[in-house]
């Protein structure tokens, strides 16, 4: 239901037979648009922020023709063309183009959660009860589920009955990354319903995985292809990855892969791997409604000279690194727990023995953690708050210290 606040119109012509025309403006506020024909009667799909339609209009007993070379809502502008039937049934024509459309203005439509801006031009057609829709989209800054998924965006958009909006031919950027696909959004009455297909022909993983949640210190180059559908916190389907030149916190891959699949919401990591040289990182586990994470990270044949956070000390290291890590919590918050274990380690030319390190993460998100290295020469223990600035501390036992180390 609209309700004009103002509305003007001057037409001229003749009464029989009935043809008028003239120049007319019009302010709206208020402006729903129902799922329903009766207000009411069906939840609100759009609620259209205040606008100014002005241009020309005719009318005549078969039809109304309004041409609103002036068509503004809020930052919303273009130009808009209908052709409006005076019958039952209709029919109806709208025609626009508009230079700008504020994705945002969008609401609720079902929970899409759009953002953006986009030049839009496309066509409203059909009989009253039957209307169809179609457009070409350029967008910037596009956000969908409330998610930023692409710096630019050009895509086609059908929708066959007003309550499905299908996109296809996508071709994005988000960052370094370009992707393509198709994505249809459903519209029934339990809420939206996603169904997409993406292909990531050259990507990031720092700009990808930012759609999601932003894990700062893992980067790499991506190829990758996901089919999902569901709504946006239940959705199912399977994604594959494969990576080249990754950085993990400083260390460097030089390839990976990754396969998984959603069920209900539910994200199972069936494969992850990250190798360089006879080195490998491996993970598996899932990722649970609210982001839980329950993930376990095992190491095969990683050394500590390879290491690159250890490159360029006074005195070369060696030795087998073996880790064992359970990552809990949310991934937003991770509660890691498990065992980090040394052994038949060097310093220059002379033995070191082995060593190990336990640690566990509480509720409150402080890890602590016990060492025992040197062969058990040096005991200590400390902990760390994972956030803020990391504040610590650390306790050490000293039995028999190996002096030919120093």
């Amino acid at each position: 239901m609209a309700h004009p606040s103002h509305q003007e119109a001057h037409v001229a012509g003749t009464l029989e037979p009935l043809v008028l025309a003239g120049p007319f403006s019009v302010a709206v506020d208020d402006l729903l648009v129902r799922n329903g024909p009766v207000e009411g009667s069906d939840a609100v799909m759009l609620a259209v922020p205040p606008g100014r339609l002005a241009g020309s209009l005719a009318l005549d007993d078969q039809h109304i023709v309004i041409d609103a070379q002036d068509f503004s809502f809020q930052e919303t502008r273009g130009r808009v063309w209908a052709d409006i039937g005076l019958a039952a049934h209709g029919p109806l024509t709208v025609r626009a183009d508009l230079a700008t459309l504020n994705l945002a203005q969008l609401a609720p439509l079902g929970g899409a959660g759009l953002g953006g801006l986009a030049e839009v031009h496309g066509v409203l057609s059909g009989p009253f009860r039957n209307l169809s829709a179609s457009a070409t989209i350029d967008g910037r800054d596009v956000v969908v589920t409330d998610r930023a998924i692409a710096d630019r965006m050009v895509t086609r958009l059908d929708s066959p009955d007003l309550k499905r909006l299908e996109f296809t031919d996508i071709r994005a950027e988000l960052g370094e990354s370009k992707y393509i696909g198709t994505l249809n959004l459903h519209f029934p009455p339990e809420g939206m319903w996603i169904d997409t297909e993406l292909v990531v022909p050259s990507g990031r993983i720092a700009d990808l995985s930012g759609i999601f949640v932003d894990l700062p210190g893992l980067d790499g180059d991506v190829v990758a292809d996901a089919s999902l559908r569901g709504t946006a916190r239940r959705l199912s389907g399977e994604v594959h990855a494969e990576f080249d030149n990754v950085d993990v916190f400083g260390e460097k891959f030089a390839t990976g892969v990754a396969t998984a699949w959603m069920d209900d919401g539910v994200l199972t990591i069936a494969d992850l791997s990250l190798r360089r040289r006879e080195e490998a990182v491996l993970a598996r586990g899932s990722v649970g409604r609210g982001y839980a994470m329950n993930v376990q990270l095992l190491s095969d044949g990683v050394r500590l000279e390879d290491l690159d956070h250890l490159q360029g000390l006074p005195v070369d290291v060696a030795g087998e690194l073996v880790v064992d890590v359970a990552v809990g919590g949310t991934l937003f918050d991770w509660r890691p727990r498990g065992r980090l274990s040394l052994a038949r380690s060097r310093v220059g030319e002379r033995a070191a023995g082995d060593g190990a390190v336990t640690f566990s993460t509480t509720a409150d998100g402080v890890l602590g953690w016990e060492a025992e290295l040197l062969d058990k020469a040096v005991r200590a223990e400390g902990s760390v708050a994972l956030g803020g600035d990391l504040p610590y501390d650390v306790r050490a036992q000293f039995d028999v210290v190996p002096l030919h180390l120093l």
